[in-house]
């Protein structure tokens, strides 16, 4: 089974041929190979994306070409399945061709896969849980992010979007039920392709209540200027409202409190050299680790 926009897809999801068992090779007399649907139908420019090909008469030798460039990889799973990887291509329109010793596949509607210049990549998702209440603050960090860009957990689309750069968006969780989907942001060119990378959480809250101090996960970016102004997104836990932050016994310039897990901070001026990123709350302040490093230069 494979998982896309959170949803375990059934043989019933999935177009005809692609959870059929596998039945041996085509023999030599064999008719040419078919395709009947590609998964998903799009990608970047880059290349990258692995592509599902349904169909028929698929051979263990099979060869996959996106237009009249090679697949940088490809998997035979079965005569009515096969996983290829796409090339690095210019932006456009193109068949993907399946050829075996009986010949190639006849392009047709079915097989056309579109390369996108730019489109949006989804890298991380923090926290990747959240309540199946919804209402949780998620900081989505990528690339080729728009001002127009929407989020969707799964199929259902985010309460709240906020473009912070083409790099980060911020998106607050619907209710869903218990279970993990894709977080999927789309732009004008397209959605961006589901990941391991994108996975988030909804779960039903526990009763444990942990410990207090806030704890810091991580910050981005680690480095900036001496004469500071860099926006720092300091991801973790236990953050509240009205926490500090300090760069090593300097406090930030700013400190804007997204959630109990996200915190941005503006970096103030600061000699060369590496601290620590310091989050303080009434509960105490969170234990320095090489997590929280930032380098001034």
């Amino acid at each position: 089974m494979y998982r896309r926009f959170g949803l375990v897809l059934s043989a019933a999801a999935l177009p005809v041929g692609f959870l059929m068992a596998a039945s041996g090779v085509a023999s030599a007399n064999a008719p040419a190979p078919t395709v009947s649907a590609v998964v998903p139908h799009q990608g970047p420019t880059t290349g990258g994306t692995n592509v599902f090909v349904a169909g028929t008469g698929f051979t263990t030798d099979a060869t996959v070409a996106f237009g009249t460039t090679a697949a940088v990889k490809v998997t035979v799973k079965s005569e009515n399945l096969l996983v290829a990887k796409s090339p690095p291509e210019s932006a456009g329109t193109v068949d993907v061709i399946v050829t075996t010793a009986a010949g190639p596949s006849t392009p047709t509607p079915h097989d056309a896969f579109t390369f996108n210049v730019n489109a949006p990549v989804v890298k991380r998702v923090f926290p990747n849980h959240g309540r199946v209440a919804g209402g949780t603050e998620v900081l989505i960090k990528g690339q080729h992010f728009t001002k127009t860009a929407t989020v969707d957990f799964g199929t259902v689309p985010a309460t709240r979007v906020t473009f912070e750069s083409n790099h980060v968006l911020l998106a607050k969780s619907p209710a869903e039920p218990a279970g993990t989907v894709d977080v999927i942001v789309t732009t004008a060119v397209g959605p961006s392709m589901p990941t391991s990378d994108d996975a988030f959480t909804f779960v039903t809250p526990g009763t444990g209540s942990g410990g207090t101090l806030p704890v810091v996960r991580s910050i981005f970016p680690k480095a900036g200027p001496v004469t500071g102004g860099t926006t720092v997104y300091v991801l973790g836990h236990k953050f509240t409202k009205g926490s500090t932050v300090a760069f090593g016994t300097t406090p930030a310039a700013s400190v804007t409190v997204e959630s109990s897990h996200i915190i941005i901070a503006t970096s103030p001026v600061e000699p060369t050299g590496t601290v620590d990123v310091i989050v303080t709350t009434t509960a105490g302040s969170s234990t320095p680790t090489p997590k929280d490093a930032f380098s001034f230069s």
